[in-house]
């Protein structure tokens, strides 16, 4: 009886003997491994469309701001080969004498689409400032300082600049304020203007910026224009002193106590006179 029973519990011990070939893990039954229901995984997905969502605007004003930043160095490079530019020529600006648009070819690129042909050359090759921000001043070379990295274009006329970059269509995505080119004095022939005649601080008098300034300062939007922020009131500008900065212009405001366009101090307006009050009885 006793050896039956130790029979028995020896039995129960065995291992189990290596299952027919037809039968495999019959000792060993599979063992269930839970998975996601429909629900989890949806909201698994959900999650993930959420942080992609919340990531893709910074990530966009990051690379933005990246862009501005470097457009804003561009802008101080340009000023400063435009101080280097007064002092070679005696503090005499360029004259835009034929009003070929020397306010985008002054520097740049040389051979771009909206060159005209004049006298068998493209006009203002050399464009006149590259020499001084180490470009060859008769070559081709992409001449990354005066690229805007956000420049998308423009609206204007020519429709072909629609489909192109300023830079593409001009050389150049920083257009000059033309005030500085259009000579001293008044009448139709006018001298080259001197930076002695200028009467304004030079750190307060725009030199080039952003497109969208031109807009700005005559009460327009252009919508392609605006190449740092929608509103197109901040743009990136440089100043005559060589500084540059990230500034807002005020609304048809050519001339403000913080920047100008103008290279004199338009006059104050006389102040109205006083009422008459009433005449003593």
């Amino acid at each position: 009886m006793h050896s039956r029973n130790l029979s028995r519990t020896h039995l129960l011990k065995r291992p189990c003997a290596a299952p027919p070939a037809t039968t495999p893990r019959a000792c060993f039954p599979p063992i269930a491994r839970p998975g996601f229901t429909l629900l989890e995984l949806l909201v698994v997905v959900a999650i993930i469309a959420l942080l992609i969502a919340m990531l893709i605007p910074g990530l966009a004003t990051a690379r933005e701001r990246a862009r501005r930043a470097k457009c804003l160095a561009n802008l101080r490079q340009i000023a400063v080969g435009f101080t280097l530019y007064l002092e070679d020529s005696g503090g005499f600006f360029m004259l835009d004498r034929s009003f070929n648009n020397l306010n985008w070819f002054y520097g740049g690129k040389v051979e771009v689409y909206s060159h005209t042909i004049v006298g068998g050359r493209p006009p203002f090759n050399p464009r006149p400032l590259n020499r001084f921000v180490g470009l060859d001043p008769y070559g081709n070379e992409t001449a990354k300082i005066f690229h805007c990295p956000s420049d998308n274009g423009a609206f204007v006329p020519d429709p072909a600049m629609a489909r192109m970059s300023v830079y593409a269509y001009m050389g150049n995505s920083y257009p000059q304020n033309g005030r500085l080119l259009s000579g001293a004095g008044e009448g139709a022939v006018r001298p080259p203007l001197r930076i002695t005649h200028l009467k304004l601080p030079l750190h307060q008098i725009a030199l080039a910026g952003d497109y969208q300034h031109y807009f700005t300062i005559a009460g327009s939007r252009n919508w392609k224009a605006r190449w740092h922020e929608p509103s197109g009131e901040f743009v990136n500008l440089a100043f005559l002193d060589g500084h540059a900065e990230w500034m807002r212009l005020e609304w048809r405001e050519p001339h403000t106590s913080r920047y100008s366009f103008e290279i004199v101090a338009p006059e104050p307006e006389e102040e109205p006179p006083a009422a008459a009050g009433p005449t003593p009885g």
